[in-house]
Parts: structure tokens; C-alpha cells; sequence
């Protein structure tokens, strides 16, 4: 949830991958509530099915329209203005095309600013008091 893909080189991958004997893949998983902007590369590899997989409110910046195995995402369509910080990072202006129709159990942005229960849709947001420059240390999984 919460997560902001721009123009990624590599595909974000669900599963143990496709060799033989290491075909794991999700089962009544969600993806919500993230932003995407891509050219044409597939941003998404699952396994040969995405029934399993719930897609809710995600959005998409980009004329091209997030794939997986040639199949698009649900994600709606926005149009969004970029704001560089004083950290030099573009970041999505205030925009109600942005803005979750779903709760969100996500509590903090990436900055650390609290999110209301019906926040920004990607990593940010808008408005923050002290923008950080996002680190090694300070995005990515926890058990790192």
C-alpha cells in the first residue's frame, strides 16, 4: 500500500519467481492505494494468474497503463502537477484526483507526516512541513 513507482527498470516481482520448484505465488493479496508513472516495461510480475490479487485505488500518471504479463492494472487515470522540494525531489502536488476513496491503514508518508484516514494515494503527503530526502535507511522493508 501507499507506494510511489516512477519509471522503475526493474519489474516489482510477488512470488518466488518462475523456476521450476519456486513457483509461490500470492493468494488473497491487495495492492492498493499506489501511484504509478511508467513507460512501456511491465511493472508488475506475478505468477500466470492475478485472480488472487485484489487491485484497489491505485492511480496512473502515465499515458502508458501499468502492465503485468501484458495485462493493464486497475488503476484510474490522474493528471498531477510535480512540485520539486527543497531536497531537489519532484513530489505530487495537492490534487484531489489523489485523494483514497478507501480507508487507509498506512499512518505515516514517507516524510513521517500523519495521513488521515482517507489519505493521498503513493508515498507522500502533499504539504509537508520538513521534507526528507528519502535513504536506505529510512524507506524500504523494515526486517532489512
Amino acid at each position: 500500500m501507499n507506494n510511489t513507482v516512477i519509471d522503475c527498470y526493474s519489474s516489482l516481482e510477488i512470488g518466488a519467481g518462475e523456476k521450476p520448484g519456486r513457483q509461490v505465488y500470492p493468494v488473497n493479496s491487495l495492492i492498493a492505494q499506489n501511484l504509478f508513472s511508467t513507460t512501456n516495461r511491465e511493472i508488475l510480475r506475478t505468477g500466470p494468474d492475478l485472480s488472487s490479487i485484489r487491485f484497489v485505488d491505485n492511480a496512473n500518471v502515465s499515458e502508458a497503463l501499468p502492465h503485468a504479463k501484458d495485462k493493464p492494472l486497475k488503476c484510474r487515470q490522474v493528471k498531477v502537477t510535480w512540485q520539486r522540494d527543497p531536497t531537489g525531489l519532484l513530489r505530487p502536488d495537492a490534487n484531489e484526483g489523489l485523494r483514497s476513496s478507501v480507508a487507509s491503514s498506512v499512518m505515516e508518508d514517507i516524510d513521517g507526516d500523519p495521513r488521515p484516514q482517507y489519505s493521498t494515494i503513493g508515498c507522500d503527503e502533499p504539504g509537508s512541513q520538513n521534507p526528507m530526502f528519502p535513504t536506505k535507511q529510512t524507506v524500504g522493508p523494515q526486517w532489512k
